[in-house]
């Protein structure tokens, strides 16, 4: 992957764009410090009165019903109503940093055709997620979203977590997750999943792995971190042994909170890029927004993140579809 183009230059917004996203950060400025004091008078007046009306209200109830049980679910209910306060308190300053990424963002990514931004919704594309065969989640959590269309290629770029069902949540992946469409389809599943350890190992020893083999690259950097599986070795060999280890080193160097995570599934490309930054970030509103520290990395880190995508979607295309073509012959 190395040696292949990544001119990030070329798909960065133009001047025109630019200028008209610092109009936006400046517009923002200004009506900051405004919007600061009125938040600060609500939470001093909604949640003060709240703390004097909640005190009241708990001892209140101690007198009636004592320490027992009870109490709990009292407490439970007072702080509930709190946070509720707290956020109706909060909400104009979140609508307020919304707008302003509403506005930036189809500046910022000018270059992409039919270009949709959406937040907090669940991609349609995670019901064909390949669980069994990339990462078994029992939870979702998504965030911001973009979707849209560049140099040929449909995409969408989702921030998410992942984690296991149950009382006792555990994170298994928090980053942005890329789904493309495929030009040349992969002839069924491949996966170049985290390597599992302990428990997870022990767990596919004793259940199996069902209708996917394991394969190994034979590079032992990239083997131990990742685990191939698939349920077609002909097509996946030629893939294994050559770019799509090149891409996984790439972006190993390009990624580095953690195992970045692929899979090929028909036409589709499932990418998990493992990062702790929130691309939609922005500062509290108690400091002022400066282009060059917090949206020029912004837009480099996302459209870095675009152009990884488009260079893993062309990893070999052409090597499956000659697998499949021999395999066909013999």
């Amino acid at each position: 992957m190395s040696d292949q183009a990544f001119d990030v230059a070329r798909v960065m917004p133009d001047e025109a764009a630019l200028a008209s996203v610092r109009t936006a950060i400046g517009d923002y400025n200004d009506a900051r410090p405004g919007l600061e004091r009125a938040m600060e008078w609500r939470l001093t007046i909604v949640m003060g009165i709240y703390a004097v009306v909640a005190v009241v209200v708990f001892f209140m109830l101690v007198k009636e019903i004592g320490w027992g049980e009870g109490l709990g679910v009292v407490i439970a209910i007072l702080f509930g109503i709190g946070w509720g306060l707290y956020n109706f308190c909060m909400k104009p300053v979140r609508d307020f940093q919304q707008n302003l990424r509403n506005r930036m963002l189809p500046l910022i990514f000018g270059f992409v055709e039919e270009m949709r931004y959406t937040k907090g919704l669940v991609p349609r594309f995670m019901e064909k997620f390949p669980k069994w065969a990339l990462l078994k989640y029992g939870v979702a959590e998504h965030d911001d979203a973009i979707s849209g269309q560049h140099d040929g290629m449909h995409f969408m770029l989702s921030e998410a977590e992942l984690k296991t069902g149950g009382k006792n949540k555990t994170t298994l992946f928090d980053g942005v997750i890329f789904h493309f469409y495929l030009d040349r389809p992969f002839p069924g599943i491949l996966a170049a999943a985290k390597r599992p350890t302990g428990m997870q190992k022990l767990a596919r020893e004793l259940f199996g792995t069902g209708d996917l083999r394991i394969i190994e690259s034979g590079d032992p950097t990239i083997d131990a971190t990742h685990e191939f599986r698939t349920d077609n070795t002909t097509a996946a060999r030629p893939l294994i042994e050559g770019p799509l280890v090149k891409a996984l080193d790439y972006l190993s160097d390009v990624w580095r909170d953690d195992v970045v995570r692929i899979a090929l599934s028909s036409h589709e490309c499932f990418l998990l890029v493992p990062t702790k930054r929130n691309f939609f970030e922005l500062p509290d509103i108690a400091h002022d927004i400066d282009f060059d520290r917090h949206v020029s990395s912004m837009i480099r880190d996302l459209v870095t993140l675009l152009v990884t995508a488009r260079l893993v979607s062309r990893i070999g295309i052409e090597e499956a579809a000659k697998a499949q073509h021999d395999a066909g012959v013999n």
